[in-house]
């Protein structure tokens, strides 16, 4: 169900009181270990690692000119950490990964500083040459490659494809093995959301988890129309595995004009079968379609907003609100409270 402004500010008791939870190895470490945080940044993004940020500001002893050991040892690179954000009793979690990093930083205030990423990280570092899956289908291939990271997620989520594979093999890094392999040929889409992995179909147009408004909610907001207008031509081979096949995809955006189109042009003779071809040429349709519009802004804090996650946008040049495709954000907790910065665009 979608929530307006007014529901949002009644949920989160007008968003009055921000709260944030850091948890190491499932230890509360603000409210057990009383340390004080700053600058907490939590990025989110479809296409790139997650990460969470901050400084702890209280950990240095001044007598002994030294780091608390036991802040030192909690912070371990390579430990498990979680971090929710939200207001007053209510928060949700919006980062589930591992210490990348402790930061022994010697300034005007000596502070420990903390980088840590998300399952999407080991995914892009983790290289196989020639590691084959025997499977019977590319959702059971995506099970596969992410029963190695188990630890690293809470919960998977994986919608079933119907393509029958005699077997498939990876020579990349996992994470272009997912994105090139499986969620091209598939015409799926791969998110990391807080303790949740998904694969799963590409979003259309859908219920949006929050309605702002400029003046309500949201603080800014940038509109970008982009010149979409092109043919998608992609190359594969037929059934009998000899001839070329080949399919076209118009893309056309309404804010485009009709005097400019381009081709682009794939070649992709590991596709085998119109189905298969089409597959891949629609989701690379969709992908240039999306890319045709979007934006970004800022607004009140908001952990619902997620990549993957729809948002409706009113006040903004029309009557009528306006529908996104959320690819990345940014929760930040400071000095100026609780904000989101959020990138958009249009549905495939």
């Amino acid at each position: 169900m979608t929530k307006d402004y007014a529901a949002l500010a009644a949920k989160y008791g007008n968003f009055a009181a921000p709260v944030m939870k850091i948890l190491v190895d499932g230890n509360d470490v603000i409210q057990n270990q009383k340390l004080a945080v700053e600058n907490l940044i939590v990025s989110l993004s479809l296409r790139q690692a997650g990460s969470a940020s901050f400084h702890i500001v209280n950990a240095f002893e001044l007598g002994s000119r030294t780091f608390a050991g036991k802040v030192k040892q909690l912070f371990k690179p390579g430990g498990r950490i979680k971090v929710e954000m939200g207001y007053g009793s209510t928060s949700s979690l919006l980062f589930c990964g591992y210490i990348a990093e402790l930061c022994l930083d010697f300034g005007e205030t000596p502070r420990l500083s903390v980088t840590a990423l998300d399952i999407t990280r080991l995914l892009m570092d983790t290289i196989h040459q020639n590691r084959v899956y025997e499977v019977s289908s590319y959702s059971a291939a995506f099970r596969e490659v992410m029963r190695e990271f188990a630890g690293y997620y809470e919960t998977l989520e994986v919608e079933n494809t119907d393509n029958v594979l005699p077997r498939v093999v990876q020579r990349d890094t996992a994470y272009r093995f997912i994105q090139e392999e499986l969620c091209a040929k598939a015409n799926m889409e791969f998110l990391v959301r807080g303790g949740t992995v998904s694969f799963r179909s590409p979003r259309t147009k859908k219920e949006a988890v929050a309605a702002l408004s400029w003046g309500e909610g949201l603080m800014s907001f940038q509109e970008r129309r982009s010149q979409c207008n092109q043919t998608i031509r992609v190359f594969g081979r037929a059934q009998n595995k000899k001839d070329q096949l080949t399919v076209e995809i118009a893309v056309k955006t309404p804010a485009s004009s009709g005097e400019i189109a381009v081709v682009k042009e794939y070649q992709n003779y590991s596709l085998v079968g119109e189905d298969a071809v089409r597959r891949y040429a629609e989701g690379l349709a969709g992908r240039h379609r999306a890319a045709g519009s979007g934006g970004s802004g800022v607004c009140i804090g908001l952990p619902e907003l997620m990549p993957g996650s729809g948002i409706r946008l009113g006040n903004l040049d029309s009557d009528t609100p306006k529908e996104y495709y959320i690819r990345s954000v940014k929760h930040s907790m400071g000095s100026d409270g609780y904000t989101t910065q959020f990138e958009v665009e249009g549905y495939k």
